[in-house]
């Protein structure tokens, strides 16, 4: 088994979180579609995605760093159609009201994993800084943030991810797609993979810092983005075990 020396994604974007540019952000998160697509290829969806799960094989020296990301943690892991999943998070509205897991709801957790890759680490809805852990998140503040946030998840009609707060309208675009509220009209794999906001972030050799907080705003930070050599995608799918 190899040995992924930087930590957890979750814990970069919160060392890092307002000077990664559109750009960094780009070409992580094409790694990640790229790794959750192999998944797919085999038939399975993941069912716990989140930027906890997600690897880095070295320490980012500066933010415009770029480290080879891998997929991680695939004890939820299941044939499309299982009934259980991961971070509540991260599940997609329908998975409240019973709905399997799937490739749609896998999607959606890209989305969310996106929104907080942009923002710095802020959490769908509710606009406060996620915290690591679901026990963590669970009990911080007596309990009232999470049930804040499941109130949301769990309303019906489902609540619409407000992401106003996000510059760019190619990457409007993009995140919109993966977080549509039905899943029939959320956005496929292969169609997040040929987004035209990829080719269009990595181009810019300057980039804005992430929306976020008030707290991020204050900090705008200019970045250089360099081109990075092609991605390597993972070369199984179960690399990782564990729940």
């Amino acid at each position: 088994m190899e040995h992924y020396a930087g930590g957890d994604l979750f814990q970069a974007v919160d060392c890092h979180r307002s000077s990664l540019s559109q750009a960094w952000v780009a070409k992580v998160f094409r790694q990640i579609l790229s790794g959750v697509k192999y998944l797919h290829d085999f038939g399975e969806s993941h069912n716990d995605l989140k930027l906890e799960n997600m690897l880095l094989d070295r320490k980012m020296m500066t933010s415009d760093d770029v480290p080879r990301i891998v997929v991680a943690d695939l004890g939820c892991a299941a044939a499309a159609g299982s009934r259980s999943g991961g971070d509540p998070r991260y599940r997609a509205p329908e998975t409240f009201c019973h709905a399997p897991f799937g490739f749609e709801t896998d999607v959606w957790a890209l989305g969310v994993c996106l929104y907080e890759l942009l923002t710095g680490g802020l959490l769908i809805h509710i606009q406060q800084q996620n915290l690591c852990g679901w026990r963590e998140f669970e009990s911080h503040e007596g309990g009232s943030l999470c049930d804040r946030f499941l109130k949301i998840m769990r309303s019906r009609p489902p609540t619409p991810v407000m992401i106003d707060n996000i510059n760019g309208k190619e990457v409007k675009d993009l995140l919109g797609d993966l977080l549509e509220l039905y899943p029939y009209r959320r956005m496929t794999m292969e169609s997040a993979l040929a987004h035209p906001w990829f080719a269009l972030a990595c181009a810019r050799r300057a980039d804005l810092a992430p929306t976020s907080n008030e707290r991020c705003k204050a900090q705008k930070a200019s970045t250089h983005s360099e081109d990075e050599e092609g991605l390597e995608r993972p070369r199984s799918p179960r690399k990782f075990g564990g729940c």
